[in-house]
């Protein structure tokens, strides 16, 4: 039963690491430049104030944007990868837990948010869940989801095209 489950999860993660193929790190590249162009916006035109724990979803979001980009340069690539995929992780963490803080404003208690500034108190909600914390959750998420398709397709890519990646041209036989 679990080897007929596991080929039911693996054929379309396979189909998805096919799909997307090498345009895994760009993707969440673009995912970490729309989230920081987002927030920007937030506060800068819209004049929302971010709160202590929108600064702390700040600080894990921006540094991907140059992480990512690094590690579009190949020998960087499984670093980059790994640091992502961590600053990612806790990014989600941080902003996991606002969006419980602004469901439940009792666990704002515990955080070190301002009264000027609640981090209980969003500044917008739409379709009954969805707030400045849940779109940071959402891309955190997307960022770490890309990255693990990334190093699932570098491990199950074929040796050709591995050898084609490191030489950077196609070899041509000469018969």
């Amino acid at each position: 039963a679990c080897a007929l489950a596991g080929r039911r999860v693996r054929r379309p993660f396979a189909t998805t690491v096919g799909v997307l193929g090498d345009w895994t790190r760009p993707l969440a590249g673009a995912v970490a430049a729309t989230c920081t162009f987002g927030s920007l916006y937030y506060s800068e035109a819209v004049g929302y104030v971010p709160c202590q724990l929108c600064w702390y979803q700040r600080y894990a979001m921006y540094p991907l944007v140059a992480i990512l980009a690094l590690g579009l340069w190949r020998p960087a690539r499984t670093p980059t990868r790994i640091l992502g995929l961590v600053v990612a992780l806790v990014g989600a963490g941080i902003a996991g837990y606002h969006w419980l803080v602004e469901r439940i404003p009792s666990l704002a208690d515990a955080t070190a948010c301002s009264v000027e500034v609640p981090c209980s108190v969003p500044w917008f909600t739409r379709l009954g869940f969805m707030t400045i914390a849940w779109m940071a959750l959402s891309g955190f998420l997307a960022i770490g989801a890309l990255l693990v398709v990334e190093a699932v397709g570098a491990r199950t890519r074929p040796p050709s095209s591995a050898k084609l990646e490191r030489s950077g041209s196609p070899e041509v036989d000469a018969s």
